[in-house]
């Protein structure tokens, strides 16, 4: 359950991560019952919570375009395994998705 915008806690330390995208991921909302964690989704449909500071971190992570649901993740690194065998290169995980 989220947490509607008109909610959302008021004053300057308070950011609205909503629609920030990071990865693969979309931030959708903040989480009712659990404070400081954020409701996301994946390119997959695939919904999960992220904190804050995971989010805000995106800018000075270069491996944030890494950022996805296990399912994508497990899809990718699977992939990755395949062009491997059929060809004995080794991919990068940015080369995949």
């Amino acid at each position: 359950e989220m947490v509607p915008k008109y909610k959302h806690p008021k004053g300057e330390s308070f950011k609205d991560l909503t629609g920030i995208k990071k990865g693969r991921f979309t931030v959708v909302g903040l989480m009712a019952n659990e404070k400081g964690k954020w409701v996301v989704r994946c390119v997959c449909g695939t919904y999960t919570t992220r904190n804050a500071k995971s989010i805000k971190s995106a800018d000075g992570n270069p491996n944030a375009h890494f950022d996805a649901c296990r399912e994508c993740m497990h899809r990718a690194y699977r992939k990755r395994e395949e062009i491997y065998r059929r060809t004995g290169k080794d991919t990068d995980l940015a080369e995949v998705w």
